[in-house]
């Protein structure tokens, strides 16, 4: 009953949030629910289609990260009136009637020989923090135990759907951020993402780094095999070669188009 409510409900959200004026409590309700629903998650992403590009659109998008991650406390745009929202929401569905089938019919383009390096030309991450009450972008360093938020770009041709993302220090120390590994009982994959501009994650991260040099990887893929021990096990291989963490530029997997940052960990 729950779930069926949720996705009457979702196409309000949708709307709400693109306007700043969802709470976090339905936020956090409407991310679950794109999680698991198909159809609203091609809602949500009609609307991003809509919102186009350029400064403004990156503007809205950071926006409506700040919002998710720390609170109603970031920008925020004139609240419509109550009994606009179910008319709005319906502008919303008919949107994705009209213009989803287009977006559909958009050519695929797949590959059938090795993944090249060249698609990672098309994908990236941005890291930001929040400072003096707002969302800043992470320049060269980070402080220890500092939470940080993300967003990501994915234009590859590859259609890469799955996303890991982490960091290693010198001493070849994984620090995850998506996924989460708090139970080294399980072994959690890569997670899901679609294509698109700065599209914000969720949450929040933050570590107590050991190290003083940090190279965080965001590693894109289509394979489905990849997991955190994939990951783990290809930083051990490094650790034994000696490899230097800071000039390492691309990570040892194969089928993954790839960004990576260069930070260092500021001194307590």
């Amino acid at each position: 009953m729950t779930g069926w409510l949720h996705h009457r409900r979702c196409p309000e959200w949708i709307t709400r949030h693109f306007a700043l004026d969802l709470d976090a409590r339905d936020e956090r309700r409407m991310r679950r629910h794109l999680v698991r629903c198909d159809s609203c998650r091609a809602l949500y992403e009609t609307q991003m289609l809509l919102e186009g590009e350029g400064a403004e659109a990156a503007s809205h998008r950071r926006d409506r990260l700040s919002r998710t991650l720390f609170g109603a406390g970031g920008p925020r745009r004139r609240t419509r009136r109550a009994w606009a929202w179910p008319a709005a929401a319906a502008l919303a569905t008919l949107l994705l009637v009209l213009v989803l089938p287009r977006v559909l019919q958009q050519p695929r383009f797949r590959s059938k020989g090795a993944l090249d390096s060249d698609e990672s030309r098309f994908v990236s991450v941005t890291v930001y923090a929040r400072a003096d009450g707002k969302l800043v972008r992470v320049g060269r360093t980070v402080a220890s135990g500092q939470p940080m938020a993300f967003a990501y770009s994915n234009r590859s041709k590859q259609r890469y759907d799955r996303l890991l993302l982490f960091a290693i220090d010198e001493r070849y120390q994984v620090y995850w951020y998506y996924p989460a590994w708090t139970d080294p009982g399980q072994t959690p994959g890569a997670v899901p993402i679609r294509t698109g501009d700065g599209i914000e994650l969720p949450e929040q991260v933050s570590h107590d780094y050991g190290g003083s040099h940090l190279r965080l990887f965001a590693l894109f893929t289509r394979r489905r095999d990849l997991t955190v021990r994939t990951v783990e096990q290809a930083a051990q291989q490094l650790r034994r070669r000696g490899a230097a963490i800071q000039k390492l530029e691309r990570f040892p997997i194969e089928g993954t188009g790839q960004h990576s940052v260069a930070l260092e960990v500021e001194a307590p």
